[in-house]
């Protein structure tokens, strides 16, 4: 086993081609959440909440531009901010881009494949399969997994 210094302090849970969701080493005391924080995209809805203490709040606010459908220049049509939440109606620029955060735990997802999923990922039960080196209690996008499976030994 590695030392603790060299490795992620993220780990991947379960990740699907274009998302994942990891949990964070609690022990990191930087890492834990005390609440929720998100940003998610999905065509043409946006929307972005936050629930931590000290945190800047997003406002109370409305705003329409009906014409930007006409200009169709990817811009704003819709706005609405209450407080800890924050929702737009956009013209579709992306089909899904998220990345949300609560306590421990931690998802992104973005199709087509950007940042912060650029590559494909694939794992189940803590094991991830992809990116390359497979292995146990691995980081999310790359880095050395815990526990790679070229040194795993398994007894019948």
């Amino acid at each position: 086993m590695q030392s603790s210094s060299a490795q992620s302090a993220e780990y991947v849970i379960g990740a699907a081609f274009c998302c994942y969701t990891s949990i964070l080493d609690p022990r990191v005391k930087t890492n834990v959440l005390v609440g929720c924080k998100g940003e998610n995209e999905v065509t043409c809805l946006k929307a972005k909440f936050c629930l931590i203490p000290k945190e800047k709040h997003m406002g109370v606010s409305l705003a329409l531009k009906p014409d930007e459908i006409w200009r169709n220049r990817g811009g704003m049509i819709a706005s609405l901010a209450l407080y800890c939440v924050e929702l737009q109606l956009n013209m579709p620029t992306t089909l899904i881009h998220c990345s949300n955060s609560a306590c421990c735990l931690r998802s992104a997802a973005a199709f087509p494949l950007a940042d912060p999923v650029a590559k494909p990922v694939c794992a189940v039960c803590c094991v991830r399969f992809l990116p390359a080196p497979m292995g146990i209690l691995a980081p999310p996008m790359s880095g050395k997994p815990l526990f790679p499976f070229a040194t795993l030994v398994m007894q019948r």
